[in-house]
């Protein structure tokens, strides 16, 4: 399989207005999710993923007020002209395509041992529903952080280890890629 490093470049404003007519601008907005929601839209089920907002990157070398782009870097399965192929219609203004880019990621000999840092938020699905919600049909259930849904399976009183948690997160997700040959040696 072939893997693309994808630079896409979001406009602000048709993020801002992709967000008003979502109703997702609210105080406790995650920049994050906002834009998880926009690519979503735009690209369906082959939204590039994982991703990472530049900005999340490096805080201190952003200025909210200047209005401008998001850059947003991601892994997908082909090339940035395939998906301003595939984009949604009506949401594909979002994406400046002028300054949106990618390259094809290097194969690895196999065998070969590599280290990376990962930004990721480990989420499991809770059986517990949500607040409101009766527990019927699609919905049911949330997602919580893994190391808070550890937690309240350990018990009150009992121990956990967040880096413990957090790296059988890592080793189930990478599993469930299914990736011939991948695996975790250490989390640290």
């Amino acid at each position: 399989m072939e893997l693309h490093l994808v630079k896409l470049t979001l406009g602000s404003r048709e993020l801002l207005a992709f967000g008003r007519t979502q109703n997702l601008l609210h105080r406790e907005l995650d920049q994050g999710y906002l834009v998880h929601a926009a690519l979503r839209a735009i690209f369906g089920s082959k939204t590039p993923m994982p991703f990472v907002v530049e900005a999340a990157l490096e805080p201190a070398r952003v200025d909210p007020a200047s209005g401008a782009s998001q850059v947003v870097l991601a892994y997908a399965a082909t090339p940035i002209a395939a998906l301003d192929a595939i984009a949604d219609p009506v949401h594909r203004g979002i994406v400046d395509w002028r300054r949106s880019a990618s390259r094809p990621v290097p194969m690895l000999d196999p065998g070969r041992v590599v280290g990376f840092v990962s930004r990721v938020m480990p989420t499991v699905r809770s059986r517990a529903a949500r607040p409101g919600h009766d527990g019927s049909g699609r919905g049911h259930g949330r997602e919580v952080d893994a190391f808070i849904a550890a937690c309240a399976a350990a018990g009150d009183g009992v121990p956990v280890d967040r880096d413990a948690v957090y790296g059988e997160w890592l080793e189930r997700a990478v599993a469930r890629a299914g990736e011939a040959g991948v695996r975790v040696e250490s989390v640290a």
